[in-house]
């Protein structure tokens, strides 16, 4: 069974994202391949491809964590067909700046919000053959900004806003 093509590896795919300067666009051919994945997962499960397990992750810490950026939207440039996609409205406080980090600069940190979310319930684990996704791994890759970041408390009263 074969796989589609991607613009890029994903070795590459942060760099590749960060040059393509239409997301949506950049993405179609990932999502594709995402999708034969998982038509391989279901029907084909002793494919040779599988046998890869990190056949479609991304390794966010492997040295383009600084070009992962936050693409504001220009909001004095939008339709009103534009605008109306977005049902929770942000304050213009609460909006990160165009260019700003997207994720946290390091696995240091990664796991310090980790530990904080989970509240360190999960540092004596034994994580082999164990996979954190959803909430947990997505707000801990977020950066915390003043005043937030001042202290355990501070950024452990933030999450619930998160989530």
């Amino acid at each position: 069974m074969d796989l589609p093509s991607l613009p890029a590896s994903m070795q590459d795919f942060i760099p590749y994202l960060a040059s393509q300067s239409k997301v949506a666009e950049a993405l179609e051919p990932y999502k594709d391949y995402e999708g034969k994945l998982r038509e391989t997962f279901a029907q084909h499960r002793d494919s040779p491809v599988l046998n890869d397990h990190h056949i479609n992750t991304v390794p966010l810490f492997a040295g383009h964590e600084q070009m992962i950026k936050v693409r504001a939207r220009d909001l004095d440039h939008e339709t009103h067909e534009e605008r109306d996609k977005y049902l929770l409205p942000l304050s213009a406080g609460d909006r990160k700046l165009n260019g700003s980090s997207a994720m946290v600069g390091s696995i240091k940190e990664f796991r310090s919000n980790f530990n904080l979310f989970s509240e360190s319930s999960l540092v004596d684990l034994d994580w082999n053959n164990i996979v954190a996704a959803g909430s947990s791994v997505f707000t801990s890759l977020l950066p915390v900004g003043a005043p937030h970041n001042k202290n355990p408390t501070t950024m452990r009263n933030l999450l619930p806003l998160l989530m």
